[in-house]
């Protein structure tokens, strides 16, 4: 009885997968991205893994640049720890991404130095409108 629960689990875990990266955007990311646009400094607004512990890490910037000897969007990432905790011994993260360049717009195979050969796939899901400094 025990075995057959268990396989039965083990087929429903593995039947899961997550959805293909074209499934999670928004139109306007398929049609509209602009490579042009992705570059700066960006602040993450939304906490979605466990590498960002809400109430212990905040302020995560971006500062993102294009390689364009290398075909590469570098990304200069940094994450605050100890800070929304009160906590007096704070502590900034500091962590060199790279993402090849694809020509599906949105979607990127991302590198960290720590773990060599290691492939991260990235999804932009969805882009606001376009601010510039002067408000408009």
């Amino acid at each position: 009885m025990f075995k057959t629960v268990a396989i039965a689990a083990l087929g429903a875990v593995s039947a899961e997968k997550c959805p293909a990266p074209g499934a999670i955007q928004s139109a306007k990311v398929k049609a509209d991205f602009d490579m042009n646009l992705f570059h700066g400094t960006f602040y993450e607004i939304a906490y979605h893994d466990y590498t960002q512990p809400v109430g212990v890490c905040g302020c995560m910037r971006s500062v993102k640049s294009f390689d364009t000897e290398k075909q590469k969007v570098m990304d200069d990432f940094t994450l605050n720890c100890g800070s929304n905790t009160g906590n007096q011994h704070t502590h900034t993260y500091h962590n060199a991404l790279s993402f090849d360049v694809s020509p599906v717009k949105g979607e990127w195979n991302g590198h960290w130095p720590l773990t060599p050969g290691v492939v991260f796939p990235d999804t932009l899901v969805d882009v606001g409108p376009v601010v510039t400094f002067d408000g408009k």
